[in-house]
């Protein structure tokens, strides 16, 4: 078992994208493993933890790319016939051509070589991020169509800059209406739009409310520039099930924490309602190219999170939060340089006088020689070493 457990370390670290595959992999597990501890706490301090995760998967190979290793020696066992044919070279042949066909194929076959694996490795995964990327690509070009072909709404403009001050978000936002938009939706960072559908004319006072509220908060916490970073780095790692898996995660919990914000001065059964109908308008749209306010997969469980009389509210303080990503990236920095090597032969020859030298101490003999030698009884080591008469 320890045989095939130091086979596998050592494995893993001939290669570098093996080696950022299961650092990568550790990391998820710890967040996902923060996460289900917190599954009672508030929605926006789960967020941070996801968000965070998602920073060392962009830490992690940033720093075993760059060459930083901190050797970890790991033991290599002589009975391991594996690990010998891993670590020993097979002799050369020494078999000189015949003729001059034969070096020229033998040059022929050095021209076609196919390349190594760990190329191939590499090729599949840059050509599987690149395609991967090309939908968010698609998604911002129909966010700047969508802000360009918007209409101011003059009006709810007022109105905003009330409700962006109540809710201490301090930048300008512009608020828009489109007629392509089923739902509310923000887009942008440093220039933050609030898009609505073209008949939010006909709402309600309290369904404007809570959907300007939602976007607002979206708005506060900086989600879009958060979701779009995490975006790129899921397409990095297309290939991992985990990293698609947080990442839906991290939108759900995007969502929870702005619907916590709404519910502090709104029914729940009403922003429920209010829920369910925009999905029903999602059901013959396109999917949105930004954060909306109502998403059809993850409904269900938004709702019920919403009806939740006992589910901690509120936002993340800044303490969890430097604490958060303090803790993140210190793992991150400790995780990522690690490499295993194996234990280099001096320190294992070095081992074995000691045992040889614990085992002549062990005979009778030899002991009693030890121990006149400490006390310098010289006459009596010169008896012990007297050979015993025939």
């Amino acid at each position: 078992m320890m045989s095939t457990t130091s086979e596998a370390a050592l494995f893993l670290s001939s290669s570098v994208a093996l080696s950022i595959l299961v650092k990568a992999t550790i990391m998820l597990a710890l967040g996902f493993m923060v996460t289900r501890l917190a599954g009672r706490s508030r929605a926006a301090l789960r967020h941070i933890v996801l968000a965070a995760t998602f920073g060392t998967l962009l830490i992690v190979p940033l720093i075993v790319a760059s060459g930083n290793r901190l050797p970890v020696e790991i033991p290599i066992f002589a009975g391991s016939d594996s690990t010998a044919s891993v670590t020993a070279a097979p002799p050369a042949l020494n078999v000189a051509p015949s003729s001059r066909n034969d070096a020229g194929t033998a040059g022929a076959e050095r021209n076609f070589r196919l390349p190594s694996w760990p190329a191939l490795i590499r090729f599949v995964w840059i050509a599987g991020t690149l395609m991967f990327l090309l939908p968010l690509a698609a998604n911002l070009w129909r966010l700047h169509r969508l802000r360009r072909n918007g209409l101011p709404w003059p009006e709810m403009q007022q109105r905003l800059r009330l409700l962006a001050a109540e809710h201490d978000v301090h930048r300008p936002v512009e608020v828009l209406l489109h007629e392509e938009t089923p739902t509310p939706l923000m887009c942008g960072f440093w220039r933050p739009s609030i898009v609505l559908p073209a008949d939010a004319r006909d709402w309600n006072e309290v369904e404007l409310r809570c959907a300007v509220v939602h976007e607002l908060e979206h708005v506060r916490r900086g989600d879009w520039i958060i979701q779009s970073a995490a975006r790129v780095v899921s397409a990095c790692y297309w290939f991992h099930p985990l990293v698609w898996i947080a990442w839906r995660q991290l939108c759900l919990e995007a969502e929870r924490a702005c619907d916590d914000a709404v519910i502090e001065n709104a029914e729940r059964t009403d922003y429920a309602d209010q829920l369910v109908s925009l999905a029903r308008r999602m059901s013959t749209a396109h999917a949105q190219p930004a954060i909306g306010m109502a998403n059809r997969s993850d409904l269900a469980r938004r709702i019920s999170a919403v009806l939740d009389a006992t589910q901690h509210r509120g936002r993340a303080g800044l303490l969890a939060i430097a604490s958060t990503v303090t803790a993140a990236a210190v793992i991150a920095i400790v995780l990522a340089p690690l490499h295993a090597v194996p234990q280099s032969q001096g320190k294992q020859q070095s081992e074995s006088p000691s045992k040889q030298t614990e085992a002549r101490r062990s005979s009778p003999f030899d002991r009693a020689l030890y121990e006149a030698a400490e006390n310098g009884e010289v006459d009596d080591m010169r008896y012990c070493s007297t050979p015993a008469p025939t």
